[in-house]
């Protein structure tokens, strides 16, 4: 919450995937110089930049521009039973009933939320729930085909999200 509260003012002062490249430029500096080799394939760490950082970045903050923080902070929250989804769509999870219940209810509390007068519906929700979907999806890569452990693992993404960024920038803002 207090991350989208203080991004709300940033992405209306930069435009979104680059505040994002500058904040995994500063990333990439402090963690990659200690990573020492990957184990995981760069294609891994490519593809798992794309949907964590930069799709999802792109996604996210858009919307959240449009947004009041407190309804992204809550459509955000789809990132874990999306999360949940994608792990059984790779065949890392299975879901049993008292989950899918859970997950119908975080749809249902969202849409609830969401579509109340009070709040800021239509594409800029959507945007910031797609970015959820694109967060646990990347999530979902990094268990199936990341071989490193936690900082190194980052170290990768975070070294792969910066040149993505910063083109999708280039071109797009």
């Amino acid at each position: 919450g207090v991350g989208f509260t203080l991004a709300t003012p940033a992405v209306g002062h930069f435009p979104p995937l680059l505040m994002m490249a500058i904040a995994y430029v500063a990333t990439a500096a402090v963690l990659v110089p200690g990573a020492g080799a990957f184990r995981t394939p760069w294609w891994a760490l490519a593809l798992i930049a794309a949907l964590a950082t930069t799709l999802q970045g792109g996604l996210i903050f858009n919307g959240l521009r449009q947004l009041p923080a407190s309804t992204a902070t809550l459509v955000v929250q789809l990132q874990v039973p999306f999360a949940v989804l994608c792990a059984w769509l790779l065949g890392r999870d299975r879901p049993d009933p008292r989950r899918v219940l859970g997950i119908a209810l975080a749809f249902g509390g969202v849409a609830l939320v969401a579509g109340s007068p009070s709040a800021a519906a239509g594409l800029p929700v959507v945007l910031v729930a797609l970015g959820s979907l694109s967060w646990a999806a990347g999530q979902a890569v990094a268990q199936v085909a990341g071989r490193d452990e936690g900082r190194t693992l980052f170290a990768g993404i975070a070294a792969h999200a910066v040149p993505q960024l910063a083109l999708t920038s280039a071109l797009l803002e």
